[in-house]
């Protein structure tokens, strides 16, 4: 088995749109809440660091909140191609892959 976890792309387009919104993670949570998707600020954190998925209705749920320009942006990251765009090892956290996972 390798040792590579596949990574959430949606997690820091998420993470990058709920920063440009001046929200944090615990109001975001409370407008999803209202929205009827009930995620936790923890949830949250997990999702933005890649870690846990997202389901298509929370996906529909985060687009709603922060805007429609963050569907767009999940397409061209994941049209830049290439499998380490996808995934990243564990291990190697300072790798090539997460310095190009941050947001200027």
């Amino acid at each position: 088995m390798s040792n590579h976890y596949p990574m959430n792309i949606c997690g820091k387009l998420i993470k990058h749109a709920r920063n440009a919104a001046n929200m944090t993670q615990e109001q975001l949570a409370a407008k999803l809440q209202l929205d009827g998707i009930i995620l936790s600020r923890v949830q949250i954190s997990k999702i933005e660091k890649g870690y846990r998925y997202i389901t298509d209705q929370e996906l529909a749920g985060f687009v709603r909140i922060l805007g429609k320009n963050l569907l767009h942006d999940y397409w061209t990251e994941i049209n830049k191609g290439g499998d380490e765009q996808l995934y990243r090892s564990r291990d190697k956290k300072t790798s090539n892959v997460a310095e190009r996972d941050k947001f200027e």
